[in-house]
């Protein structure tokens, strides 16, 4: 199950994979504003700059 290929033992869980395919972020729980701010979107901010590249 690709779930668990993944690594996934509880939900909600989020997963940031960049455009080669790779797993570069997983947050277990809720994705509420402030891991959005401190977390996640740097990382957004970071892949999609080096995507555009």
């Amino acid at each position: 199950m690709l779930g668990l290929d993944l690594g996934v033992y509880g939900a909600p869980e989020t997963f940031l994979i960049d455009g080669n395919g790779i797993i570069r972020y997983r947050h277990a729980g809720d994705l509420n504003a402030r891991v959005w701010e401190s977390e996640l979107k740097p990382l957004w901010d970071r892949y999609s700059r080096e995507a555009a590249q």
